[in-house]
């Protein structure tokens, strides 16, 4: 009777834990890659799982831990609450600049994407219009826990769809006095998606970075063709002119079989040819 009593005081204690909607997801890639004559294979591996439940008063609250095999790149552990003020994320989220950049960031390998920082906070205002959505993010220093890795900031961001066409917009600027500036527009109309991006990153002393990105992809039935090229320029000097492509072929069940090679006009040393697959669930 006693075991019976002390089994009924646990469960009351541990019964709000059952009451969320628990998730787990993750994703597993294999590549082998040829950079110029050496060869080398990698397995990179991630493991999300989260939780949802809502409060009396109607506040849907949610966390999400999120792990990566190389173990330092772990990043995107969070606590959300949203409500009729929108969604405000916790821990390692997304800056306003990050939420709306990397349109043309398709390849698993080849393409990296243009920057943005992350943040400790990001909200996600209510809507106030049909099609548009508006972000607002503030960073610190430093953060304990959650891999963040952003900066002491502030921004703001949005984009807005209209029929084909996304355009997005986003600033934040750092204490010192950095900044960071991202313009785009993106385009899909029966399988191709195409997009141009500008990202400026611009230093406390007014020293302008700039990368422009201009990719492609078109997908047909399960392969799906892509392209990009990243130039970054500061001043007159160019110091990288990046072009990637790849073909990516599914077969179903979240499994993606694929081909990317990237070469930089700036650096011989960075061509690279990819093979692998990945596994996601």
């Amino acid at each position: 009777m006693k075991k019976i009593i002390a089994a009924a005081v646990a469960s009351a204690f541990i019964a709000p834990a059952f009451a969320a909607d628990v998730t787990v997801s993750g994703s597993q890639e294999w590549n082998y890659q040829d950079n110029n004559g050496t060869t080398t294979s990698e397995l990179d591996g991630t493991l999300a799982v989260g939780a949802s439940t809502e409060t009396a008063n109607g506040l849907g609250v949610s966390m999400a831990i999120k792990l990566d095999e190389a173990g330092s790149a772990d990043g995107g552990t969070n606590l959300a609450i949203s409500g009729e003020f929108g969604t405000m994320s916790f821990g390692d989220v997304s800056g306003a600049v990050d939420q709306v950049d990397d349109i043309n960031d398709w390849g698993y390998e080849a393409t990296t994407g243009v920057g943005g920082d992350d943040a400790m906070l990001l909200w996600a205002l209510p809507s106030i219009a049909p099609n548009l959505s508006v972000y607002f993010s503030a960073g610190t220093d430093s953060s304990e826990g959650g891999g963040q890795d952003g900066t002491n900031h502030t921004g703001v961001s949005f984009e807005y769809a209209a029929g084909p066409a996304t355009i997005a917009f986003g600033q934040q600027e750092t204490d010192g006095g950095a900044e960071e500036r991202i313009a785009s527009i993106q385009v899909s109309m029966q399988g191709l998606t195409a997009g141009y991006e500008l990202f400026t990153a611009t230093t406390a002393a007014s020293v302008d970075t700039d990368t422009t990105s201009v990719g492609a992809t078109y997908a047909m039935g399960d392969v799906t063709f892509a392209i990009e090229n990243n130039t970054t320029e500061s001043g007159s000097t160019t110091s990288a002119d990046l072009t990637a492509i790849g073909v990516h072929y599914s077969l179903g069940g979240g499994v993606t079989l694929f081909a990317e090679q990237k070469d930089d006009a700036k650096d011989s040393t960075a061509e690279t040819t990819y093979l692998g697959a990945s596994f996601a669930f």
